[in-house]
């Protein structure tokens, strides 16, 4: 009973341990394409002050990256606040007598 209390907690130590890495994964995709966004954002501005009208045209395709880039961070943070919330309730279910799914969930995303 014991060594089998051990393998679990050993078993969560690890599917919080890889969840951490991801996490981490996921702030560093977030960061660069805000890094990019940021980048863009002072082109765009650069352009417009320069009023020279293919400046301004090329503004229209550095908006629209700038926008794929809004949009990839947000679906990186809802993907990230589904799974955080996944995490609370299977840890809500085993903290109320269920059967831990940690090593089935380890794998997502």
């Amino acid at each position: 009973m014991a060594e089998e209390k051990q393998r679990t907690e050993k078993r969560k130590r690890s599917v919080t341990w890889r969840r951490g890495i991801h996490l981490a994964r996921v702030s560093s995709r977030c960061r660069a394409y805000w890094i990019t966004t940021v980048t863009l954002i002072q082109q765009v501005n650069s352009n417009h002050r320069s009023k020279i009208p293919d400046n301004l045209v090329k503004n229209v395709s550095l908006i629209r990256e700038i926008n794929g880039n809004i949009s990839k961070v947000i679906s990186i943070y809802s993907d990230l606040s589904v799974n955080f919330s996944n995490i609370v309730q299977e840890r809500r279910r085993v903290k109320n007598g269920g059967e831990s799914n940690l090593e089935s969930t380890s794998n997502e995303s």
